[in-house]
């Protein structure tokens, strides 16, 4: 324990983690009680049913040796494994799927708070780190969206990684467990590849100093430096190939492209894009400004506190690590997630910028700790209402599968009907990848299976070709069923309802286009495009 942990008073650093866990409680208070959202659906629907047919043992140990899906660039199999174990233990139980998710956030909170300990020696700083990590308010699709599990755990095991690593000194069981947990990273997610330079700057940055006051010359802290952490680095390069050989040999040789964009390698295009990435935050904003703006001034004099030279090695790794997951997200994506999803693509950042916040407490005065009270119930706020976003869709979800149950007792034997449900609310994904397990949502009987398919608006070219096709009858095994569609519905979430729009022939597509448009602006103005 350090002169500075033994002067500090433990009721400060207490307080702030008992108090950010209790707002980060309030602010998920509807966790347990929401249904899955868009790919999540599916795994509900599915996944249970094969475990009750004995399938599910297979399903899991394909991905083991295969990619997530047919066709895709990810290796994924210890977050599915994860999957596989919700859906043998809960069934088709959401609320205790995400248990899981949030587990999974807790711990990394706890892990950034020792790191950040690990680094400055104090203890208020490690509470600091908890609970900005804790209560972020992009941490929702992670916590809330059962597919976020893959980064959850992807994140758990870097930052396990790196905590270990800041612990070994040298061929020790410290470099063991960091690079046990560094396998499961790469065994959850794609930016493990991250890992070695996390790796890289926090050792070398942490121990630098030291070096340089026992050692004068660059040839001797050079070497005093690669015998201390030249196992620990080489190791985890060792990692790093293997992991790049293994992806390169299960996708045909793409070993790092990962999203079906192409990726930007140019300077200054990239660099266009890391700047425009930088603002993410600002695409939550609008949930809760006040708190947003509290954030932002206070997070602002944090970069200033963090500047001085006691605390500036600790924010330079910090941001350095934060720095570098935003680059890589630019690398594959031309914007920010601005009014869509993907915030889940910049939750590793999430521990470079505590450690920022970290940096910026000194001691554990009056200021510090008031200021940080205001900071994190300010996070809560802006949290709870990015939380409230997946609660209203969550609610719209139900909403649509009692409507559309309700509604096939309506329809005759030789109709089939095609409804169009939001792909997004919001910040939400919705029916995106979810059309079939939407109609089964409850148990999977449901009569709306049989009668109804589901669309969204960004597939309507994609269904004025099939409506003008024999689709329903790969769509449904009811003998009745007629060949084609035969009534349009949309789902109007202002009062939960289906409304029957009825039929027009599909026609060129811009007449098709242009009904759709036309229509919904005053029966379903929420799914407007």
């Amino acid at each position: 324990m350090t002169t500075a942990e033994r002067s500090e008073p433990d009721s400060a650093w207490r307080s702030i983690v008992v108090l950010a866990l209790l707002l980060f409680c309030w602010s998920h208070r509807h966790a347990l009680q929401l249904n899955g959202f868009a790919d999540d659906l599916g795994l509900l629907a599915e996944l249970p049913q094969r475990a009750l047919q004995g399938e599910l043992r297979a399903d899991v140990v394909a991905k083991w040796i295969g990619p997530l899906w047919p066709g895709s660039t990810m290796w994924r199999p210890l977050p599915y494994e994860s999957f596989a174990l919700d859906a043998q233990i809960w069934g088709r139980a959401p609320g205790l799927w995400r248990v899981t998710n949030l587990l999974l956030h807790v711990g990394v909170a706890c892990i950034s708070g020792l790191i950040a300990m690990r680094l400055m020696g104090i203890r208020l700083a490690g509470a600091a780190a908890f609970a900005v990590a804790l209560l972020v308010p992009w941490a929702p699709e992670v916590t809330l969206w059962l597919v976020g599990r893959f980064d959850g755990w992807a994140t758990l095991f870097i930052v396990g990684s790196l905590w270990a690593a800041l612990k070994s000194r040298g061929a020790d069981r410290w470099l063991a467990l960091s690079i046990l947990a560094a396998v499961a990273a790469c065994m959850s997610k794609e930016s493990a590849q991250l890992l070695p330079v996390w790796i890289a700057l926090a050792v070398i940055g942490s121990s630098a100093p030291a070096a340089t006051r026992k050692l004068s010359n660059v040839f001797d802290i050079t070497l005093a430096m690669a015998r201390t952490h030249g196992p620990l680095i080489g190791c985890h390069g060792v990692v790093a190939v293997v992991y790049l050989v293994w992806r390169s040999y299960l996708f045909s040789g793409q070993a790092i492209a990962v999203y079906a964009s192409a990726p930007e390698y140019r300077v200054l295009p990239l660099a266009s894009r890391v700047l425009s990435h930088l603002a993410f935050p600002a695409g939550l904003a609008p949930l809760a400004p006040v708190a947003a703006w509290i954030v932002a001034a206070i997070s602002a004099l944090y970069l200033v506190s963090a500047s001085r030279r006691g605390n500036r090695l600790v924010a330079l790794i910090g941001g350095a690590m934060a720095g570098l997951v935003v680059v890589a997200v630019a690398v594959h994506f031309a914007n920010p997630a601005g009014r869509g999803e993907g915030y889940r693509l910049y939750y590793l950042a999430t521990v470079g910028l505590a450690l920022i916040v970290a940096a910026a407490i000194k001691k554990s005065g009056k200021l510090s700790v008031a200021s940080l009270i205001v900071f994190i119930s300010a996070l809560a706020v802006w949290q709870s209402q990015v939380a409230a976003e997946w609660t209203r869709a969550s609610h719209t979800i139900d909403g649509a599968s009692h409507a559309m149950t309700s509604a096939a007792a309506t329809l005759g034997p030789d109709e089939f009907g095609l409804v169009l449900m939001p792909d997004m609310m919001g910040h939400v994904p919705v029916a995106r990848n979810a059309q079939g397990a939407l109609l089964t949502l409850k148990d999977g009987t449901s009569p709306a299976r049989d009668f109804f398919i589901i669309f969204t608006p960004p597939q309507i070219e994609e269904w004025h070709r099939l409506a003008q096709e024999d689709v329903v009858n790969k769509l449904t095994r009811r003998a009745t069923a007629p060949p084609r569609i035969t009534r349009y519905f949309c789902f109007n979430s202002s009062n939960r309802s289906l409304e029957n729009l009825g039929y027009w022939s599909p026609g060129t597509l811009p007449e098709w286009t242009a009904h759709w448009r036309e229509i919904l602006a005053t029966r379903c103005p929420d799914l407007a495009f």
